[in-house]
């Protein structure tokens, strides 16, 4: 089988706040993958952009340009899409070309060498070379290196989303309706085999052509200081007559909620960061008669009592405090997939198909879940009944260290 990156230059763009060191194994599990599949080292170039990362960043930077990486140090907080517009101006490359964008969190595993289905960077190729009216390619996305956990799926948030997702979170039934429309669409992202056209994908982790970029300029809008830049860019580029196409032979690791700082210690300024980004994409493209939808579910549900809100949707078995992995069981065998959240409501959780009656969560994935509380649950993958809902406690907390 000949490779799909014989003969082509990649630039791989990586924006790191605070990520120096997941970054720097982001980078060489993307080298080690390109010339497994094939690439030449030459011809991988990789441009980081530092945010003005507070702290000790030193160390992680400068093991990044030991390693041929050219690292911009920003004097100031960009933002994803301001830092991504800078390093992809300091790159090099023609119109045939290849752009990567890759957050820090992302780790590429090892398999298959010429294989589309074990080598994420050659199967994307792959996919956007048999598809010229392609703009972006994105890859199924993991949570554990065994690549069993999905992430949760992509959904276009319309103004009418935003506000079911927040009537959700106060209303049992609203919640019940808006789980069980987000897991159809879940279920069928999951399980997708062959590459398929998207309404958007993650910015975590896109491929493009340099010369499709170009129509897009500026390819991230930097008037978003964190999220909703990518589903802008998706946005612009379907409006363009460009496709967007999810790949899931291509198989990346994103590492949780490690490059935007949620679940630590930056939740306040990336929440603060979500809602201008917010408030600036509803504005843009739905006009004040969408921002006020959202902003009257919100006004709505913020009249309804803290202890009302995240009501479960089925009753839960409680598993208790847990050290280690829980295993989840039910009454029968079936074709299922099991909901993993940190809400209740399950209106964003991560997905593992499991055949059988019983799922054990990845130890490679439990040790990089923050502690405090999880809600799982079990349904059938065709028709989406019920097979149980339980809850526990995670005590250990989240492996710090990036992967090797």
């Amino acid at each position: 089988m000949s490779s799909p990156l014989a003969g082509r230059r990649l630039s791989a763009l990586v924006v790191s706040y605070r990520s120096g060191d997941l970054a720097g194994a982001c980078v060489r599990s993307l080298r080690a993958r390109w010339e497994e599949a094939g690439g030449a080292p030459g011809d991988l170039e990789v441009v980081v952009v530092d945010n003005a990362s507070p702290g000790r960043e030193d160390a992680a930077l400068a093991a990044l340009e030991q390693g041929g990486a050219r690292v911009l140090r920003s004097s100031s907080n960009l933002g994803y899409a301001g830092g991504m517009n800078l390093a992809l101006a300091h790159s090099r490359g023609g119109p045939g070309d290849l752009v990567a964008f890759l957050n820090p969190d992302l780790w590429f595993p090892p398999a298959g060498g010429l294989d589309a289905a074990g080598n994420a960077i050659a199967a994307l190729v792959r996919a956007l070379d048999a598809r010229p009216d392609a703009a972006l390619a994105g890859p199924a996305a993991f949570l554990d290196p065994g690549c069993t956990l999905h992430h949760p799926a992509p959904v276009d948030p319309t103004p009418a989303d935003l506000a079911a997702s927040v009537s959700a979170a106060v209303s049992v039934p609203a919640a019940r309706a808006y789980a069980a429309r987000r897991s159809r669409a879940a279920r069928a992202w999951w399980s997708a085999r062959e590459p398929r056209d998207a309404e958007l994908l993650s910015g975590a982790c896109l491929l493009a052509r340099r010369g499709a970029l170009a129509e897009l300029d500026p390819v991230f809008d930097p008037r978003y200081p964190l999220y909703f830049e990518d589903t802008d860019l998706c946005r612009r580029a379907r409006a363009a007559g460009r496709a967007l196409l999810f790949v899931p032979a291509a198989r990346v690791v994103h590492l949780w909620a490690r490059s935007s700082g949620a679940g630590g210690e930056q939740d306040a300024d990336a929440l603060e960061r979500y809602f201008r980004s917010r408030a600036e994409f509803l504005e843009r493209f739905h006009g004040a008669g969408g921002r006020a939808l959202v902003e009257q579910a919100e006004a709505a549900a913020s009249q309804v009592p803290p202890e009302r809100h995240h009501r479960p949707i089925h009753p839960l078995t409680e598993l208790g405090e847990l050290a280690g992995p829980p295993t989840l069981a039910w009454e029968r065998d079936a074709d299922a997939v099991v909901e993993l959240g940190m809400a209740p409501t399950w209106i964003l959780a991560a997905g593992a198909p499991v055949r059988g009656n019983r799922w054990t969560c990845p130890p490679e994935a439990w040790e990089w879940f923050f502690a405090g509380r999880y809600f799982a649950r079990a349904l059938d993958r065709a028709s989406g009944a019920l097979l149980g809902a339980w809850t526990f406690a995670k005590t250990a907390p989240a492996r710090r260290e990036p992967l090797a």
